[in-house]
C-alpha cells in the first residue's frame, strides 16, 4: 500500500494528466482575468489561456525538467492574436514552481510599464 500524501502532492495521486492540465489552466485564468478555451490541446487555432493582454500555453510535468522547443514557441505566437503577448508558462508540479518564458522585447515593455508607474 503507498504511503499517504500531503497537501499539493495528494491531488496528483490519481488525478489524470487532463484533470491537472484543467487545473493549471483554470488558476493561470483566474489570475490573468482570462478565460481558458474549450479543448484548447486539441484543437488548432487556439491557446490554452487568453486575457486582454496576453495568450498562453500553459504546460505542466511531474518531472525536473522539460524540454522546450523552438518550434513549440513558434506555434505558440503563430495561434496568438498579434496585440497580444504570448506566454508560455510551466509549471513544475513536485516542487510547485512556475516559469513564465516571454520574449526579451516584451519582458522589456513591462518593465517600461512598471518603470512609467512610479
Amino acid at each position: 500500500m503507498k504511503g499517504k500524501t500531503y497537501g499539493y502532492l495528494a491531488k496528483l495521486d490519481g488525478e489524470t494528466t487532463r484533470a491537472r492540465s484543467k487545473r493549471q489552466e483554470s488558476r493561470i485564468a483566474k489570475s490573468l482575468k482570462g478565460y481558458t478555451t474549450i479543448n484548447s490541446g486539441a484543437t488548432l487555432g487556439q491557446n490554452d489561456v487568453i486575457s486582454d493582454f496576453c495568450e498562453v500555453e500553459a504546460k505542466t510535468t511531474s518531472k525536473e525538467s522539460y524540454t522546450l522547443k523552438l518550434a513549440d514557441w513558434r506555434m505558440l505566437r503563430k495561434k496568438c492574436d498579434r496585440r497580444k503577448m504570448p506566454i508560455f508558462m510551466l509549471d513544475f508540479e513536485k516542487s510547485k514552481d512556475t516559469l513564465v518564458i516571454m520574449t526579451n522585447d516584451d519582458f522589456e515593455h513591462l518593465l517600461r510599464l512598471i518603470e512609467s508607474d512610479k
